[in-house]
């Protein structure tokens, strides 16, 4: 999941995933100190989380500790994510594709969240390509996103 991180004091951050239930499906606390920009967070292969079901819907929530003695004044954002099974067709598109063009598969198909994974690791990777950040400023414009997408993507690590 994405989300944008404004300047902040804030020295923590908790991500909280939660099915459609409301039961908790990951939960971590990124360690931001005076971080700011689109900061992504994805599930962790490796520990007891089960994959996310195609069709279904998830709430996400990104709470700003600014004081751990008195989590009342945390700032909480929320939004919904959706996994969706990809078509036979989009299979075999992203079979073909180069990786600079699975992003566009990807955004084409109101895939956002693999779109922005896709173009993010492709930036971390090649900070100074220009096609690339391009790229990226023109998917966020085309979904009304162009005052952040200037902003640098953070990569932050879970705290264990």
């Amino acid at each position: 999941m994405f989300f944008y991180l404004p300047q902040t004091n804030a020295p923590l951050a908790e991500f909280v995933l939660e099915d459609e239930k409301g039961k908790q499906i990951y939960q971590t606390t990124l360690k931001i100190n005076n971080s700011s920009g689109v900061i992504g967070v994805s599930l962790p292969a490796h520990q007891n989380v089960s994959p996310l079901e195609a069709g279904k819907n998830y709430r996400w929530s990104v709470a700003l500790i600014c004081d751990t003695e008195d989590r009342a004044a945390d700032v909480v954002a929320t939004g919904i994510v959706r996994r969706v099974e990809l078509s036979a067709d989009i299979l075999r598109q992203l079979e073909k594709a180069e990786p600079r063009q699975k992003t566009f598969i990807y955004a084409q198909n109101g895939i956002w969240q693999d779109a922005l994974s896709n173009l993010a690791a492709a930036r971390r990777a090649n900070p100074n390509d220009a096609e690339l950040t391009a790229d990226w400023e023109s998917l966020l414009d085309s979904v009304k996103l162009n005052q952040i997408a200037k902003e640098p993507i953070v990569q932050i690590e879970p705290q264990p």
